[in-house]
């Protein structure tokens, strides 16, 4: 119990996409304050020459299904 409090006080906690969000060692994957995960990423649209942000709210997923 101690161990997982002291992880829990030691993220960096920040307001981003209308949730408190936390990095992970995954880039493009964010932690939320209220379980699950949000993933972000940046893909280039071939129709428009642009680039886009494609972001999903996982809030019943784990760190490894979040990834997949």
């Amino acid at each position: 119990m101690r161990l997982s409090m002291e992880m829990h006080m030691d993220q960096k906690w920040k307001k981003q996409w209308n949730t408190f969000v936390a990095p992970t060692k995954v880039p493009g994957l964010w932690k939320r304050k209220g379980g699950g995960y949000v993933v972000r990423a940046r893909v280039f649209d071939p129709t428009t020459g642009a680039t886009r942000e494609i972001r999903k709210v996982l809030p019943e997923a784990d760190e490894v299904a979040a990834f997949k």
